[in-house]
């Protein structure tokens, strides 16, 4: 109900009432109960106003997103299609390599670029993950070759110990996925490292026939405190003050 208070602003009540019986089972009276909802209901609007507000931005960014793929697509065709003319030339060992790398890295980005189109199901939670069986090893190798220049030009040793994993060792996953999180692993060890450090990798199967893969560097690593926070989106715990792009 809108009823005026005593001092004659406007306050909006919820009424609730109960019919009190007596013994002989008519009603003999009521019990009403008014409470004031006017500061719940200004609340409700503006809650209301702030998801309308958030859904029309994350509308204009998924529509940035897919804009912005479609422009980085152009450039990185023209990238690779470069690349593989290169590749059909005789080269030396090194630029065979150099080439490969490029190639390499383009086709991951590109692969990346088209997961952009598809942000709005992994923003509401649900992506899909092409689950088969894939050469660790072979996962891990093209992850390695994919760091290694940013480890050489920061003059860091890139070490990797599979002594203790057969070579024609298969696990279920999302090759793609799982090469994302190995270059995740290597680019974020290597960028905040000491200069000249030492990143270590480290495959071994474990007595539940898994595959345990381990990425250790020369950082400072992370504080006990924060370990809660390193899965929260775009947070990167003080090291956007760093200089180190991420």
């Amino acid at each position: 109900f809108r009823v005026r208070h005593a001092d004659g602003h406007w306050v909006t009540l919820d009424s609730r009432g109960q019919t009190i019986m007596g013994e002989d089972g008519r009603a003999v009276g009521a019990l009403v109960m008014s409470r004031d909802i006017s500061e719940d209901l200004v609340f409700e609007a503006e809650l209301l106003s702030a998801v309308g507000v958030a859904e029309r931005a994350s509308r204009a960014k998924s529509e940035f997103l897919s804009r912005m793929s479609h422009e980085l697509r152009t450039p990185l065709n023209s990238v690779l299609g470069f690349a593989q003319l290169l590749d059909m030339d005789d080269l030396s060992d090194h630029q065979e390599k150099a080439v490969g790398h490029i190639l390499r890295a383009g086709r991951h980005l590109l692969n990346l670029i088209d997961e952009v189109l598809d942000i709005a199901r992994i923003e509401s939670g649900h992506l899909d993950l092409s689950v088969e069986p894939v050469l660790v090893l072979d996962v891990l190798g093209d992850a390695v070759d994919l760091a290694r220049p940013l480890a050489e030009h920061r003059a860091m040793v890139l070490e990797v110990d599979t002594s203790a994993c057969l070579p024609a060792t298969y696990a279920l996953a999302d090759r793609q996925r799982l090469l994302q999180v190995f270059l995740n692993l290597l680019s974020n060890a290597t960028k905040y490292s000491h200069r000249a450090g030492r990143v270590v990798i480290s495959v071994a199967r474990t007595d539940d026939a898994r595959v345990q893969i381990s990425v250790i560097d020369t950082g400072h690593g992370i504080r006990s405190e924060d370990l809660d926070r390193v899965f929260e989106p775009f947070d990167r715990l003080g090291a956007e003050h760093s200089g180190v792009e991420g």
